[in-house]
């Protein structure tokens, strides 16, 4: 139930202002929900945002998509990989309470992925960043572990201005998540699942 709220608000996470479209894709797509993330060191191309990498789970669709968001080019075709020529996918959302994650080093099928809430700013007073994945594309897509992965490249992002904390479903419910670039949105969830846990 937690998640339908989740996936409510996630449309609310644009780089620009512009009303979405959302569109009912097809095929496989990447789901990052519950994804932590690793600075590229470039910029986001197109944005002023950093780039972030992000490890994804390949999943069956359908799958909702922003098709005007993101860097979607208004429809659901799937991404080419400018260097290598191979197709990849999208980063989309649907509600999931299991989603494939990769914990201590390893894939994992089916994990809880509980929305909680992380601070805004660190015991130093500094911004902690969260990823913006939804309707970004991914590439490199590979199977470890059993598990199909693609890397997701998202512009790193803060809270809104007088925002204290932002929603994720990475970590387990684990605090030390919020430093590592977890996938999250701007806003709080209302009912934070961990604490009922």
């Amino acid at each position: 139930m937690l998640n339908l709220t989740f996936i409510a608000l996630l449309f609310t996470t644009k780089l620009d202002a512009a009303k979405p479209e959302l569109t009912l894709c097809q095929g496989q797509f990447a789901l990052c929900a519950a994804a932590t993330c690793k600075p590229t060191g470039r910029m986001m191309p197109g944005t002023k945002f950093p780039e972030v990498v992000c490890e994804c789970p390949v999943l069956p669709g359908p799958a909702l998509a922003d098709v005007t968001g993101g860097n979607m080019q208004g429809d659901c075709t799937a991404p080419v990989d400018p260097v290598t020529k191979k197709t990849g996918v999208w980063s989309l959302f649907w509600p999931q309470l299991n989603i494939p994650q990769k914990l201590n080093g390893h894939w994992r099928k089916n994990v809880a992925a509980l929305p909680h809430n992380c601070p805004a700013t660190n015991s130093s007073g500094e911004q902690v960043q969260f990823a913006q994945c939804f309707s970004f594309a991914c590439r490199n897509v590979r199977k470890v572990e059993g598990v199909t992965i693609a890397d997701c490249y998202c512009p790193a992002q803060n809270a809104l201005e007088n925002q204290t904390q932002f929603a994720v479903q990475a970590g387990q419910c684990q605090s030390s998540i919020c430093s590592q670039y977890p996938v999250g949105a701007p806003f709080v969830v209302p009912a934070d699942a961990c604490a009922k846990r």
